[in-house]
């Protein structure tokens, strides 16, 4: 017998040929995300690179609620294999940071990676200070004109 949702809180990996399946749910938390982008990506950029593959899409959910969406996508350095958070957009961050886990997990055993990195923006990396995560670097930059 069915019983309904499952309405525990629970991470979800949108594997590329469902995006379109989630594109109506994932579509204002993408745009917040490529309007922080600082020009590096429109929402369409984003939507091609999950639909391809070249962008990962994780969700927080709870039965129908979607809770938050991260972005990631993967990088091949020399020596190690990285999937590096590129965006989170969601709201109510204490009840699903503790996701991560279940996140990390799928970096090393569905996309061999050994390390897991993110881009933040000032102040956000207090959503990433547990659970092993670590303060080593900072990306700044400068616009050349």
């Amino acid at each position: 017998m069915l019983d309904g949702p499952d309405n525990t809180l629970q991470p979800l990996y949108i594997p590329p040929e469902q995006i379109l399946v989630w594109i109506d749910r994932l579509r204002p938390h993408i745009q917040k995300m490529a309007d922080g982008s600082g020009g590096r990506f429109q929402t369409s950029d984003i939507l091609t690179c999950l639909a391809t593959g070249a962008m990962q899409c994780f969700v927080a959910i709870e039965g129908i609620d979607l809770l938050a969406v991260m972005l990631t996508e993967i990088m091949n350095y020399p020596r190690f294999r990285a999937m590096r958070c590129i965006g989170i957009s969601g709201r109510d961050a204490p009840r699903w940071t503790h996701l991560m886990a279940a996140i990390e997990k799928v970096a090393r055993e569905n996309f061999g990676c050994t390390r897991i990195e993110a881009l933040v923006q000032p102040g956000h990396e207090r959503l990433l200070t547990t659970g092993g995560w670590r303060d080593s670097h900072h990306l700044i930059e400068k616009d050349l004109t």
